[in-house]
């Protein structure tokens, strides 16, 4: 009887060890664990974010997702107009509606961190 006993706690431990293991390997499925973004369409995770013009997950090495989905830039991050500028047309083409998501042109006239030229 003790033997049995034995053989009966074993075996309840280990069900319990393999449930904790299927319960975090389930966890991680769900996961994100990159910083991509969420794609519209499919619920799912992008690795390199989501273009919304397209309504497609980024590739690795598209720049434009890289710097208009990831990165939060304002005019103290950039050396000349013109850098800013650059980030700014980028991603007002990236998405739909030509929105400034960096907020680099305060005033709406086009022009990104203007004060940047003084």
């Amino acid at each position: 009887m003790k033997k049995f006993l034995k053989i009966s706690i074993v075996i309840i431990i280990c069900l319990v060890i393999l449930i904790i293991f299927w319960s975090y390997i389930s966890y991680l499925k769900n996961k994100n664990l990159y910083k991509g973004n969420k794609n519209l369409i499919t619920n799912e995770w992008c690795d390199y974010g989501f273009d919304y013009k397209n309504k497609e997950c980024c590739d690795e090495d598209d720049y434009s997702c890289e710097i208009c989905t990831w990165k939060d830039y304002d005019c103290s991050d950039f050396d000349t107009q013109e850098q800013a500028q650059n980030i700014y047309e980028t991603c007002k083409d990236f998405y739909i509606s030509e929105v400034d998501i960096h907020n680099l042109d305060n005033d709406s006239d086009g022009i990104a961190c203007e004060l940047l030229n003084k």
